[in-house]
Parts: structure tokens; C-alpha cells; sequence
């Protein structure tokens, strides 16, 4: 939500004069650095939060004080803007800079959107208890196509409350698909926010990149994968074998199988549980699209003497990746490889058939044995186990479809340079097209400036 300083309202408003001057020097200088922004505060507002200064305008101190906090809060919040998608960029060139994946950077994308949404929320309050206390309720109703727009900001906040409310762990947990279906709500908040608000553009370098990720992921989600095989667990677990291209351009979860990426996955929500009915059937082929892999692959763990990796039920699959790469590297290198103690805590004893993963499809229990592995399972809610040997590990081999490719990288294993060339044409073309646009459109109206809004005037330059 913003505020609307408009030079036509100060006849209405005691106030318009004082925030119409910060507000507009804002504008004109948000776009250069943070250092003049604070400048302009201590020069320009600072100076007038006076009784003498509110007594001018009309106003009372603690509603000057009111108003020039509302504009801190909103400053501070498009800086948290700003930085918000550069996280969630799972292709990002920006992250390997600073040593960062995609995963272990979600935490600073929610830290930022909580952080966003209050400072956004605190200035929506702020402005809505400044107008009323003043007698300008109505400010709320006002739409303007040539300065900030009130009604356009209070959308956009109604939009980011909405998305806020389904982050909270209690609503993700369990209803994951309301979460991640409201989450689409960032189009809506990001685009009518900036109806009217040209400084806030000072996110757009962020916001340009994810959208190029978004666009790069929805593409390849978009072709069938090849998928060669699945065992089928009777604890409600499924393998996926992917046929995979070549080695260097998508990094395998192991070595053992050069040619395949595997996924384990854990029936428990819907989607799930219908995949895991699919495969208990019998089924010849099946059509499957996936999006990744993301991020570098690891190795950190060969570099100790001993690792010890101690796990809850699902939670094991990471260290049956790290498990089968020890088994390749006892085959073909002669150096010593770490002791590995595996600690594993399962709910039931038909949980244990996950432990039958630990060597791939096409391998074989024996080859465990070139480990050293010790490995220490714990079943805490039976006390005595309970033997079904009717169910066993199943094994499904499919046909693929015609149409089927091979698992690879989104831009093949020169990403760098292919992600390099779409980001510059792209902008290049952004920039042609700002170019026409200014030309056969705003040029032409360039002598009525009331009639275009803070967002054009910080792509063009007009003659005044």
C-alpha cells in the first residue's frame, strides 16, 4: 500500500506539500544508491518534524512523525523487496558467487518475505491511521495514473496477506497444495504493486533473473522423461530410475550407475499415494516429466576418516546416495575409504525394507561387503516385529514411449554460457522494446507529463 502525494491535493491535504517533496525526491533518486535515499531523509524530513512544521501544515506532530515513519517502513521494505527472489532462483548464476545453492538458500527467500510482508503491512496501517486521524479517509478510494496509486498498493497488500497466510508451517504441512497454489500470488502482488510506482523497480534485476529460471524449469518440465525402472517397497517407498544423458552434464547420485538418476519417494499426501498405486499395479509404461536436477554435486564427506550418519525413517535416502558412491570408489580407487556408521530409526519393522535400497537395482547386496559399513536399525513403535513375507520388494521394468529423452541439464552441460547468452539478448530486446514504446508512444506525448506515471519516467528521459 502507498501513499498518494499528489501537487493537486494540497488544497486537501495540509500534508501534501511536505510528503509530495519527499516522496518525489525519492523517486527521482531511488535508483542510484541507498547513501543519497538516507541523504535526502536527514536534509529534507528530519529537519521539519517540528511542532512549528506541523502547526504549518495543518497536522500534529505525532502525525508528521506518523507519516515520515510510514515512508522509512515502505523504504525499508522494497530493500528486503529487492533481495526477495534472488534465492529462488534455482538456476541462479548469482549464488555460486557467493558459495550458495538453492536449497540451503530458501531460508534467507522466507527471513525476507516474512520481513517484506510486515514492514508492507506496518506501512498499509500506518497510512490508513494517518488519513483517518486527519479526516482523509477517502485517500484509501484514490486511483491515480500519474502518481502513486493508494488503490493499487492496498490490492497488492491483500494479495501478499493472502500468500503470507499459507506460508506458516501449520499450513504448509498439511495442505502443501494450498501453499504452493496461493504462492502464484507473487504475479499478482509484484505487477499491481507497481501500477504508479516507479521507484519500486529497484527489484526488477532480481525479480528479471527468477522469472528467466521460472521460464528455463517450465520448459523442460514440459517434455516426457525416459523411465526405465522402479522398486516398488511394501512401506509405502517407491525408486525411480531415470535414464540419464551424459555423465558431465547432470550430476548422477552416485557413480555406480553412470547412465540413471534415481528418486526415492515416500507415499504420504495424495499425489503420492495414486503414484505409489500406479506402480503397485501392473503397468507397462508410464508417462512421467521432471523438472532438475539443481545445484552442485557434493563430495565433502570423502574427506573424513569416519562419518557417521544417523537418520528417521525417509530421511535416509540422502545417505543411500552417499552409501553407493563409497561402493564405487572401493572398486576403482586404491585409497582408503572413510568408516561409515549408519544409524537408522524406523517406525515399524516394515520399514526396514528400506535398507534393501542401499545397493542399486542393478547391483547387489555383496557389494557391501568392500565397505566398511556398520549400520545400527532401531524400530521404536513395536515391540516385538512383525514378519509378512508375502511382502517383498518389488521390481517393475517399463517400456518407454517413443517420445521419451534422456534426463539432462536444462541447458546442457554448457548452462553457463547458454544462460549467459539468455540473459543479454533478452535485456537487449527489453531495451528495444522500451525504445519503441518511447518513441511511437511517449515521445510524441511528451508534452502532457501529468499523464504518465513515476514507472515510465524512470525508463525514458523527457525533455522538461
Amino acid at each position: 500500500m502507498q501513499s498518494s502525494h499528489s501537487p493537486t491535493l494540497h488544497s486537501l491535504d495540509p500534508t501534501a506539500s511536505l510528503l509530495t517533496k519527499v516522496s518525489s525526491s525519492l523517486s527521482r533518486s531511488y535508483g542510484q544508491d541507498f547513501g543519497a535515499i538516507s541523504l535526502i531523509f536527514h536534509q529534507h524530513l528530519l529537519p521539519t518534524l517540528t511542532a512549528k512544521a506541523a502547526a504549518a501544515d495543518g497536522i500534529k506532530v505525532w502525525q508528521l512523525k506518523l507519516a515520515q515513519s510510514a515512508l522509512w517502513i515502505r523504504l525499508t521494505g522494497n530493500v528486503c523487496l529487492a533481495f526477495l527472489f534472488y534465492p529462488v532462483a534455482r538456476g541462479s548464476s548469482v549464488l555460486p558467487v557467493w558459495g550458495l545453492t538453492s536449497e540451503g538458500s530458501i531460508k534467507y527467500h522466507i527471513w525476507l518475505g516474512h520481513l517484506t510482508m510486515v514492514l508492507f503491512t506496518a506501512h498499509g496501517v500506518c497510512f490508513i491511521v494517518f488519513w483517518a486521524a486527519i479526516g482523509k479517509i477517502s485517500e484509501m478510494l484514490k486511483w491515480s495514473y500519474s502518481d502513486i496509486s493508494n488503490v493499487a498498493g492496498e490490492i497488492s497488500l491483500l494479495g501478499g496477506l493472502g500468500l503470507w497466510a499459507a506460508t506458516f508451517p501449520q499450513i504448509r504441512r498439511k495442505s502443501f497444495e494450498l501453499f504452493f497454489y496461493t504462492h502464484h500470488l507473487y504475479i499478482f502482488f509484484v505487477f499491481v504493486l507497481h501500477v504508479g510506482i516507479g521507484y519500486t523497480f529497484i527489484m526488477l534485476p532480481g525479480f528479471y533473473l527468477f522469472i528467466i529460471d521460472r521460464y528455463l524449469r517450465f520448459l523442460q518440465s514440459r517434455s516426457s522423461v525416459r523411465l526405465l525402472s522402479t522398486r516398488v517397497l511394501p512401506c509405502n517407498v517407491m525408486e525411480l530410475n531415470f535414464a540419464k544423458s551424459h555423465v558431465k552434464e547432470v550430476s548422477s547420485n552416485s557413480n555406480m550407475e553412470a547412465d540413471r538418476l534415481s528418486v526415492i519417494i515416500k507415499s504420504e499426501g495424495s499425489w503420492s499415494t495414486n503414484l505409489y498405486r500406479m506402480l503397485s499395479s501392473s503397468i507397462e509404461c508410464l508417462d512421467v516429466s521432471i523438472g532438475g536436477p539443481y545445484g552442485p554435486a557434493s563430495n565433502h564427506f570423502l574427506w573424513h576418516d569416519t562419518v557417521v550418519m544417523v537418520s528417521g525413517g525417509s530421511g535416509i535416502t540422502p545417505f543411500i546416495s552417499i552409501i553407493r558412491e563409497q561402493i564405487f570408489m572401493s572398486k576403482v580407487s586404491q585409497s582408503k575409504t572413510p568408516d561409515i556408521v549408519l544409524i537408522a530409526i524406523f517406525k515399524s519393522s516394515l520399514d526396514l525394507t528400506m535398507l534393501d535400497l542401499l545397493p542399486p537395482m542393478t547391483g547387489s547386496p555383496s557389494e557391501l561387503s568392500n565397505l566398511k559399513l556398520r549400520i545400527e536399525a532401531y524400530v521404536t513403535k513395536e515391540k516385538e516385529p512383525i514378519v509378512d513375507n508375502s511382502k517383498r520388494v518389488r521390481s517393475v521394468w517399463f517400456k518407454p514411449f517413443p517420445t521419451d529423452k534422456p534426463m539432462a541439464a536444462i541447458l546442457g552441460p554448457n548452462s553457463w554460457l547458454w544462460l549467459g547468452a539468455i540473459i543479454s539478448s533478452s535485456f537487449i530486446m527489453f531495451l528495444f522494446l522500451i525504445g519503441i514504446i518511447t518513441r511511437f508512444y511517449i515521445y510524441p506525448k511528451a508534452h502532457c507529463p501529468n499523464r504518465f506515471s513515476p514507472g515510465y519516467e524512470f525508463f525514458i528521459w523527457r525533455e522538461k
